[in-house]
């Protein structure tokens, strides 16, 4: 877990660039997540509120269908 959370900043800010966020948009949507655990290959995180979940899940569903 120690690597993921040395890295966090470095992670978020390849989802950034590769998705070519602007700053408002990363500040509001990724910057807030959080590291909740790691175990094996599986990254569980941790979002602000209930609103922010539900709007990161419809964005996972969009992305998940290409």
């Amino acid at each position: 877990m120690e690597i993921v959370q040395d890295k966090w900043k470095e992670i978020l800010q390849r989802v950034r660039d590769e998705h070519e966020l602007s700053e408002i948009s990363f500040t509001t949507w990724i910057e807030p997540l959080t590291i909740h655990s790691v175990e094996d290959n599986l990254i569980t995180i941790l979002v602000p509120s209930e609103k922010n979940g539900s709007r990161l899940r419809e964005q996972k569903k969009i992305y998940s269908s290409y």
